[in-house]
């Protein structure tokens, strides 16, 4: 733990000479490209789940049932699994 004040002007070159030797070495070891490969395929999953999302919000077919399957899970008349499938079964 390093500290500075831009305020002040104290210690922002140490900071900075900080920041680039980890580049330098993250890229040199592939730290780098390991991080930047997981946090594309996080990426591609969060898109996923909003693509997903979306499809559902929009699809009338599914927005007719909705009410009806929550009222059933809320009352424990179906169970989430049972729900949940229905409505994967209408995209």
């Amino acid at each position: 733990v390093m500290t500075c004040s831009a305020l002040n002007l104290e210690d922002i070159d140490t900071i900075w000479d900080m920041i680039t030797q980890y580049c330098s070495e993250a890229l040199e070891n592939g730290c780098y490209a390991t991080k930047r490969a997981d946090q594309n395929r996080d990426w591609m999953h969060q898109l996923v789940n909003q693509m997903l999302l979306l499809k559902l919000e929009q699809n009338t077919e599914i927005a007719a049932i909705l009410p009806q399957l929550e009222s059933d899970v809320a009352k424990q008349r179906s169970t989430p699994y049972s729900a949940a499938r229905k409505i994967i079964e209408k995209l």
